[in-house]
């Protein structure tokens, strides 16, 4: 609501991808110092024509602000042609002008008749790009190298109400029947 008023600029603002689209008129109008970007393997490239519209929402969200950081636990190795808009938006120019140079270059691309460059797939120099990524703005952090920073993993078992629950989506049913149905769930008597 802050982002339609002639308010302050809230601190914080946590979005989702498509909420970030819908509203990317008054979230490129407010003068962000950070964009934090969670499962930004979302925003990848695609070989066929532009990119999907939230991957061009948050790259122009993202392209006027002075720190960027984007956080993934999935990395698209098999395809790096889908990493080019990620590391465009961190580093611009740095895999190249524009997508097709980077797919040429890293993807093994074929040249269609129409002279347009498609890649089909993996990459043709992988080492080299990943000695790229890693030097210029990549930091790869393995389970195994931070468990030992986590804090222990702790099991709780939580007791939810689910009479109410199954009274309400069972039109019709009787108490006797809800109680007989919480029972079975239950494993027993319902308390």
């Amino acid at each position: 609501d802050a982002l339609h008023q002639d308010e302050r600029t809230p601190k914080v603002t946590i979005t989702s991808f498509r909420l970030a689209t819908l509203l990317q008129a008054g979230l490129r109008t407010r003068p962000w110092r950070a964009v934090v970007v969670d499962e930004s393997h979302a925003l990848s490239s695609q070989p066929k024509g532009s990119d999907a519209q939230q991957t061009e929402a948050v790259a122009a969200l993202a392209s006027g602000v002075p720190h960027l950081l984007l956080l993934s636990g999935t990395p698209s190795l098999s395809k790096p042609f889908c990493l080019w808009r990620q590391i465009h938006m961190l580093r611009p120019g740095l895999l190249g002008p524009d997508k097709w140079s980077f797919g040429r270059e890293y993807c093994g691309s074929v040249r269609l008749g129409t002279g347009y460059f498609v890649p089909l797939g993996g990459g043709c120099r992988d080492w080299e790009l990943n000695l790229l990524l890693r030097r210029a703005v990549m930091i790869r952090r393995r389970k195994a190298e931070v468990l030992t920073e986590l804090p222990l993993k702790r099991r709780r078992w939580l007791r939810l109400p689910l009479l109410p629950l199954l009274a309400a989506s069972e039109p019709g049913a009787s108490l006797t029947d809800t109680l007989s149905l919480g029972e079975r769930a239950a494993g027993g008597q319902p308390d």
